[in-house]
């Protein structure tokens, strides 16, 4: 599946343990695809990126703040700029076999540590205190007129000092940034006020945002669907610090994987309940679901999300009951969260009915199942391990369509 990612201005470390290879597609003409080595450096992007999420189910990452990547490639940052560059072209041989250190790692933990060791071995530290204030100021829409005179520098110097670090110009980076805080406002709403958005955002009038809107996504603000960071291959998280010379750099490396014991894909159910609008305002507070529309007067029916997945919210009718009016569960519904402790914890602080503590289970599933205020079950989960049914014990069905595989490096499709 193609999905257009929005530029943020940030530089990726990137290794594909699935397949050896990246594509990428042009922002405009998805039929033009582009292939790369399976370990690059995703230069800051300025502009709209196109890629191939079926790629990411099994993937490791180091994701910098801005200006933080040049710490660890001598390159100037400029000459990566929505660019792929192969890591074997910036590192030579420890780029060229990182993938292979990686794939022979067993466990998510030593992956994290072969990543790290290497990023060690690469770090010579090029922080400039004034850089980082300029990327924090703009990052909050300080001005650049502003910034320059606080700075007591020239407008060249400024360029030349910003760029060389984080690989992009302070102008460019100020508008991927304004576009950033915009689209945190569209996604807190189920209907933008695009006019009054483009007010609060800083922009001169609503066809100014549009413009730039389209040039720096490659599409226009009506045509901008949110995508959560949540998809079905979620991703693990592990801290990462950094310390060379006084100089600390904080990021996070991702590894992505998938379960071939949990797959998940597009489906939208149909849950009743006696009162639409309490539900709304329940599963808001207790589940963190974002309310997309509403409809009828009074309100009987509703859609809401809680990352890539979607509910319809539908009032019973006639003789219809709920689960807690008939006694007992009829169904349970599985939700994919990535930050699934952080989850857990809300749903307890919202006083919900627990029915399983956070546990993993023998399939590789990291989860949590909960009671709603009308008795629907509910099962948040996060893959924790791949798994292949066969390896705890289940029957794989051999008229299911499905390839067996039983080596997580070769999950992808």
């Amino acid at each position: 599946m193609l999905e257009r990612i929005v530029p943020n201005g940030q530089a990726h470390l990137m290794v594909n343990l699935a397949e050896n290879e990246f594509r990428t597609y042009n922002p405009t003409h998805t039929d033009r695809m582009s292939r790369h080595s399976g370990a690059v450096l995703a230069g800051p992007h300025a502009c709209s990126t196109v890629l191939d999420t079926r790629e990411q189910c099994w993937l490791v990452a180091a994701e910098f703040r801005s200006g933080g990547a040049a710490s660890f490639f001598s390159m100037p940052l400029t000459e990566a700029c929505n660019q792929v560059v192969p890591l074997d072209d910036l590192w030579r041989s420890s780029g060229k076999h990182l993938r292979e250190r990686l794939l022979e790692a067993p466990t998510p933990a030593l992956k994290f540590s072969v990543l790290e060791e290497v990023l060690l071995q690469h770090c010579a530290p090029k922080f400039d205190p004034a850089i980082q204030y300029v990327v924090t100021a703009l990052q909050r829409g300080m001005p650049l007129a502003q910034l320059t005179a606080n700075l007591g520098w020239m407008p060249r110097t400024l360029a030349r000092r910003f760029s060389s670090q984080v690989g992009i110009t302070p102008k460019r980076y100020a508008r991927v940034q304004r576009l950033q805080r915009l689209l945190r406002s569209v996604r807190r709403s189920s209907n933008p006020d695009w006019s009054a958005l483009a007010a609060e955002h800083g922009y001169t009038d609503q066809s100014h945002m549009v413009h730039d809107f389209r040039e720096l996504a490659d599409i226009t603000p009506s045509a901008y669907r949110p995508q959560s960071s949540q998809r079905s291959n979620k991703p693990l998280f592990n801290s990462l610090s950094l310390h060379r010379a006084g100089y600390c750099l904080r990021g996070r490396l991702r590894l992505m994987i998938s379960n071939r014991s949990v797959p998940t894909d597009t489906v939208l159910p149909h849950v009743f309940y006696q009162d639409v609008a309490k539900a709304i305002a329940w599963l808001s507070n207790a589940f963190r679901f974002v309310e997309h529309y509403r409809y009828g007067d009074p309100v009987s029916g509703a859609q809401m999300r809680a990352g890539n997945a979607w509910i319809m919210l539908k009032q019973i009718r006639g003789e219809g009951r709920t689960p807690k009016q008939l006694g007992f569960g009829t169904q349970s519904l599985t939700i994919f969260i990535e930050d699934l402790e952080a989850h857990f914890e809300k749903s307890k602080s919202a006083g919900v009915v627990l029915l399983e503590d956070l546990h993993e289970t023998i399939y590789g599933e990291l989860q949590y199942a909960v009671e709603d205020l009308d008795g629907h079950h509910w099962l948040f989960s996060r893959h924790a391990r791949d798994l292949s049914p066969d390896q705890w014990g289940a029957s794989v069905s051999r008229n299911t369509g499905l390839a067996a595989q039983t080596d997580p490096t070769l999950a992808a499709s």
